[in-house]
């Protein structure tokens, strides 16, 4: 039997999707109008769990992105618990 996380798998993913590199998928999220900050200034769940820090945000605004910084992970859309974020293919 094969040990488990032996890496073989990530070895021969075409996709790379298994690969522990951290690559950029060119999805950017795209904030709606819903958005409980920009509506009460309560909110900052996006900002908080996105790990590349590529979000800021003051009361009362949408939430603003550094595309330098952000590498599509998705964490931000996962997270908003209203759906008030979207991704978008950039380019």
């Amino acid at each position: 039997m094969a040990s488990l996380y032996c890496g073989q798998c990530q070895q021969v993913c075409p996709t790379k999707a298994l690969s522990a590199e951290k690559a950029d998928t060119e999805y950017r999220p795209v904030f709606g109008a819903g958005c409980l900050n920009r509506v009460s200034g309560q909110c900052q769940t996006c900002v908080e769990q996105c790990p590349q820090q590529a979000l800021t945000i003051h009361d009362n605004q949408q939430p603003q992105l550094d595309s330098r910084l952000c590498n599509g992970c998705g964490l931000c859309r996962a997270s908003c618990y209203i759906g008030a974020v979207t991704l978008g293919l950039v380019g």
